[in-house]
């Protein structure tokens, strides 16, 4: 994508290119390598190739109720 926006000299720094990516999967609130899973996803998708995703979780947002029942912690 830099290249594709003539920021060569950028998609050539290994260190900018790391950081980037991390920064990236921490504002999107994943892991670096499942947003690199979803990039490639999206270019094989775009490129006409299928390929089978893992499933994944949904990620609940911190602090958020949990539909779960609390289990009894009381030993009887």
């Amino acid at each position: 994508a830099l290249r594709d926006g003539g920021l060569d000299s950028l998609a050539e720094d290994p260190q900018f290119v790391s950081v980037t990516r991390k920064e990236l999967a921490e504002a999107i609130n994943v892991g670096v390598e499942d947003m690199e899973g979803m990039a490639k996803s999206i270019v094989n998708e775009q490129s006409g190739k299928v390929t089978k995703r893992k499933r994944r979780p949904i990620p609940v947002p911190p602090g958020a109720k949990s539909t779960k029942p609390k289990e009894s912690t009381s030993a009887v």
